[in-house]
């Protein structure tokens, strides 16, 4: 069952969540029994599994190759920052949070500021160079409300920035970077704990989505799927055109990560004002994170085969 499983992309993490958002949508109190049981199976300890994911993410990051990896996806990754920056306030700026044709602000967010680590890593050990995958730990933190959080907060400060939510947010995945490379054997001990953690991520995110409400919402989805592929081809670009390399790593980040569907939950929790947006928005993240999980590989796939019969002409 399990080898099944992960033949799906993100399936650790989709197939939990889906069979959650199904109990959840026929049965909304069915684990709402109090005690433990509550607690692990009804969707409350989001805020933890994310914390300790962030902390597990920062014990994979390997300082001493940073430097390298950074020549090349450093400034891939400032690109998309600064796209889905840009995009984001002047989308908030005219469109306000609910945004338009169905897609609120925080999808918008999160959606550009996402990339699939998963996907990423499969790509890149396979199309890219040596160093390559070891971006696959900063890919992290664009998976977590690391970035989205950053962007609310200039958006809703009142003059003076509120530091607070972010450093909350940063400062798991800081003392796992800390610990990791304190101590190599801290990766080997926390590392597997993403393993564990993602697929009750999935489940716990599935607590509470209404599987009618994620239909509704699928059409938004492929817009907002639409929107990334848009926004985010420059990286492609960026790498092929200017930075003189293949491509392949712009393409690698042209995918949405399953993790980002926590991502609305959190914000809504720090910005109340977001919560009449969060079902809609974790609904068409999800319809992206599945799109563009077969999509960016096959992209990639084909452009590598026309730049071999490009060379062999």
């Amino acid at each position: 069952m399990l080898e099944k499983i992960k033949k799906i992309p993100a399936g650790t993490f989709l197939v939990p969540m889906f069979i959650s958002m199904v109990l959840y949508t026929l049965w909304p109190n069915l684990f709402k029994i109090g005690g433990i049981s509550q607690s692990l199976l009804a969707g409350e300890g989001q805020g933890f599994i994310i914390g300790l994911l962030c902390f597990c993410s920062g014990v994979g990051i390997d300082l001493k190759r940073l430097v390298r990896v950074l020549k090349r996806q450093g400034i891939l990754f400032l690109v998309k920052l600064g796209i889905a920056f840009l995009v984001t306030i002047a989308y908030l700026r005219f469109f306000g949070d609910g945004g338009i044709w169905g897609m609120p602000a925080i999808a918008v967010a999160t959606a550009l500021l996402s990339i699939n680590p998963a996907i990423y890593l499969s790509i890149s050990e396979e199309y890219g160079n040596e160093d390559d995958p070891y971006a696959f730990g900063l890919t992290s933190l664009f998976c977590i409300p690391l970035f989205p959080m950053i962007i609310f907060g200039l958006v809703y400060s009142s003059g003076d920035f509120d530091w607070m939510p972010v450093i909350s947010t940063l400062l798991p995945m800081l003392l796992g970077i800390i610990l990791g490379n304190l101590d190599k054997q801290f990766a080997e001990l926390f590392g597997p704990g993403l393993n564990v953690l993602i697929p009750w991520l999935g489940w716990s995110i599935g607590q509470g989505t209404n599987v009618l409400e994620a239909i509704k919402a699928v059409p938004t989805g492929i817009l907002l799927t639409l929107v990334v592929i848009v926004f985010m081809s420059p990286l492609f670009l960026v790498d092929y055109k200017i930075l003189g390399n293949d491509g392949t790593a712009g393409l690698a980040m042209l995918n949405v990560a399953g993790l980002s569907t926590s991502v609305p939950v959190v914000l809504a929790t720090t910005y109340p004002q977001l919560l009449d947006y969060q079902t809609a928005a974790v609904s068409q993240i999800l319809a992206s994170v599945v799109i563009l999980s077969f999509l960016s590989p096959v992209l990639t796939e084909r452009w590598v085969k026309h730049l071999q019969k490009k060379e062999a002409e």
